[in-house]
């Protein structure tokens, strides 16, 4: 990605000096050329070939795309975890022709005049030194899809998204509930039970659904019946909403504990159980509080080893809380 990056910047540097001399040739001086440059939208390095240009600029794109949405739909699955091959070795060939395609997108299938190119140019220069020296591509990523976007029909990018999308979604699902990918529905960080259709975490599969909901959106536009709205809807609400409320209830039930205190201030241990109860999602109620002795009896959950083998272990969220209990109590016992 850092090479491609460097390459593309320095593509567009060579883009505008080719384009400016036979902009120079055409018009007869340098100012006439600056001035058709800068209101005029032009192929870059040419407009020899243009029909066929545009034509593969946005077929390159469509694909581009659509491998994209397959890296994140099927790689970002559990997928990942039983096959290591998806992620070490298909995952940086599949980057890599994307960026290619996109690349040949930018540089030889789309129009731009100096001002957009100019301002999108800008955009991508500081997200290159800027955020990608700190490590965050997504910000450089979006600047690039931005520039290659351009010149392409949204319906046919929204086709060629959810075309690569949804059935990757349905192998996805098909494989979790066939009892290959993540057969349990627990999270891979800690065992609690959370509905995560094949994924890690629920907030990846939520993102997905939400992801190919509004592609579906902007591909339809002023075409929506009712019942695609009620859907969206309905998918809406379950992501929202009741998947948020199912999320509370289940880590209400994994993290309910008991807190015992003796022989301490009772303020003092009243306000670490408040200060514990404002970490547990600001529910008082989620605490069984007797303020009777300084114990917290841990949570044990099961969860599998490396070979695979279930093993007791105390849940590692409330035996940080237990410690933070503790600490707090006794610091105030012995003021």
């Amino acid at each position: 990605m850092f090479g491609f990056a460097n390459a593309l910047l320095l593509a567009l540097f060579a883009a505008a000096a080719a384009d400016l001399i036979l902009a120079w040739r055409h018009t007869g001086g340098p100012v006439a050329a600056v001035r058709a440059l800068w209101r005029q939208e032009h192929l870059l390095f040419g407009a020899w070939g243009a029909p066929w240009r545009l034509r593969a600029g946005q077929a390159a794109f469509c694909l581009a795309l659509a491998l994209y949405e397959f890296t994140v739909v099927f790689g970002s699955s559990m997928a990942r975890e039983h096959w290591p091959w998806l992620q070490t070795q298909l995952s940086p060939v599949l980057d890599a022709v994307l960026y290619t395609l996109l690349l040949a997108k930018i540089l030889l299938g789309t129009r731009y005049t100096w001002r957009s190119l100019g301002v999108a140019g800008a955009l991508y220069f500081i997200a290159r030194w800027v955020y990608f020296n700190g490590q965050n591509i997504w910000f450089l990523g979006l600047a690039v899809v931005l520039l290659a976007a351009k010149d392409v029909p949204l319906p046919r990018a929204m086709k060629a998204f959810l075309a690569a999308g949804l059935p990757s979604l349905a192998a996805v699902e098909i494989l979790h509930f066939a009892g290959v990918l993540a057969p349990g529905a627990t999270s891979e960080r800690d065992g609690s039970f959370r509905l995560l259709f094949g994924y890690g975490h629920p907030n990846t599969f939520g993102g997905i659904v939400f992801g190919l909901v509004l592609a579906w959106v902007l591909l339809r536009t002023a075409k929506l019946h009712w019942a695609e709205l009620a859907g969206v809807a309905a998918v809406a609400w379950k992501l929202g909403g009741s998947a948020v409320s199912e999320a509370i209830n289940s880590n209400a039930a994994t993290l309910r504990y008991e807190v015992v205190c003796t022989n301490v201030n009772p303020e003092a241990a009243e306000g670490a159980v408040a200060d514990i109860g404002g970490q547990l999602m600001s529910n008082g109620d989620m605490i069984d509080g007797t303020i009777t002795d300084c114990v917290i009896e841990p949570h044990i959950v099961t969860v599998l080893d490396a070979e695979g083998n279930p093993k007791q272990v105390e849940d590692p969220e409330v035996r940080n809380l237990r410690f933070t209990i503790e600490s707090k109590v006794s610091e105030t016992s012995n003021a």
